[in-house]
């Protein structure tokens, strides 16, 4: 059904799909994809509208739509439209002649347009699912894939295995802090393309901190013995992705920002200000003294 030119076109045509009709002639299927117009929908369905340029004689419909889980490689049930046996035996023989090519080719096209989608869309106009159990901890950390499902996964390789790393932060809009916890794990042989990879149920792994205004980090959750260190996993993560810090910077700021749009109410903790060792020193204090601060030093080694 589709051969290596197989492509979606900047208007949304599905191009490479082929149906043979009974006489043995094989023509092409021109297939419009369409996609929920919601960017944080969690949803990988895609809409296909085709228009075949067959003959009546070939027993093929002069339009028909039908939906395809991206994320399962199948037809979704009860999507075929019209709802009649001919227009029913095409559609599953147009599935059943899917590609994994062609498979790959919609679902990176489906990827590319949430991006587009995301990135034109007004803070304000998007529908964040930020978890429950923020409302009881203001202080959690919200995960980048569980805000926006179809948000590339920091994936990588080391020693011939695949990682993910999945990247966890404070979503206080009144916080300063800048740091970003990512969370190691194995990408499972076969896990499905999807929102689904940034769940929690593919498992969890060791943990760095990494501090976004400067190339440090530090452990958050040690690595386990006989797997590969925190420093090799983070070091091979940051060889994959050159601009990592900038991309978990970006990601920051948008999250912040959904939060602050739409989490007007919650009782963020504001940031605790430095307390100063004394709020107003004392008039004179020898230097040989003990310093006011508290510290137990002599006030000419301490605050003098």
């Amino acid at each position: 059904m589709a051969s290596r030119s197989a492509f979606i076109d900047e208007s949304g045509m599905l191009i490479g799909m082929e149906l043979e009709d009974p006489t043995g002639r094989v023509s092409p299927i021109p297939a419009t994809a369409q996609l929920c117009p919601s960017p944080l929908c969690p949803c990988s369905e895609l809409r296909l509208v085709i228009r075949p340029d067959l003959s009546e004689a070939a027993g093929v419909p002069k339009e028909c739509a039908f939906t395809l889980d991206l994320e399962r490689q199948s037809l979704v049930k009860g999507t075929i439209r019209p709802d009649d046996a001919r227009t029913q035996s095409l559609v599953k023989a147009l599935v059943r002649r899917m590609t994994p090519y062609l498979w790959s080719q919609a679902r990176g096209w489906f990827t590319e347009q949430k991006h587009i989608q995301f990135q034109a869309a007004a803070a304000a106009a998007l529908k964040p699912c930020f978890p429950e159990e923020l409302a009881r901890d203001p202080a959690l950390l919200v995960s980048y894939g569980g805000i926006v499902p179809h948000a590339q996964p920091l994936i990588f390789l080391l020693e011939g295995q695949t990682w993910q790393a999945m990247d966890d932060y404070c979503v206080n809009p009144h916080c300063p802090c800048t740091e970003v916890h990512l969370t190691f794990r194995p990408w499972p042989a076969g896990a499905p393309w999807g929102p689904s990879v940034h769940a929690d149920a593919l498992g969890m792994g060791p943990v760095a901190c990494l501090e976004l205004t400067r190339p440090t980090w530090k452990t958050a959750l040690a690595a386990q013995p006989g797997g590969p260190s925190l420093q090799h996993l983070v070091t091979a993560l940051e060889g994959a992705w050159p601009s990592l810090r900038p991309l978990l910077q970006a990601r920051r700021k948008i999250l912040k920002q959904l939060a602050a749009t739409h989490l007007p109410n919650m009782a963020f903790p504001a940031p605790t200000p430095p307390v100063p060792m004394f709020l107003t020193p004392p008039a004179k204090v020898g230097r040989n003294e003990p310093c006011p601060c508290g510290s137990g030093k002599k006030f000419k080694h301490c605050c003098g």
